[in-house]
């Protein structure tokens, strides 16, 4: 019990004197500018109110992949790991951003 005061005194406050903590691997710009962009060209997308099976199947596998991959990225932010395995989380998340703007975009299309 004495070490353990002793080593927390030594030790002093977390924040005195002490630099920050290195921050986690970031994505690359492109892939961050890529990902906007998509989610703004999703965004501005019109809801269809009746859907065809196929299609309305196609984009739920596409949002609940993309659910997916984003809470492995939240988990690779709170725990770094290889910066590799974050990148190609991105990469996918990119692609199936891709994917599920142009599903949507041919069903606003064929909605007309």
């Amino acid at each position: 019990m004495v070490l353990a005061v002793a080593v927390l005194l030594r030790a002093g406050p977390p924040s005195e004197g002490r630099p920050p903590a290195p921050l986690a691997w970031a994505p690359p710009a492109e892939l961050l500018a890529e990902s906007a962009r998509l989610e703004a060209q999703l965004a501005a997308l019109p809801r269809q109110a009746a859907q065809r099976v196929g299609t309305a199947y196609t984009i739920s596998l596409l949002e609940d992949r993309l659910a997916l991959v984003d809470d492995e990225l939240s988990a690779a932010t709170l725990e770094p790991g290889p910066a590799g395995a974050a990148e190609e989380l991105w990469h996918e998340r990119v692609a199936l951003m891709d994917s599920l703007v142009r599903v949507r975009y041919a069903e606003a299309l064929a909605g007309r």
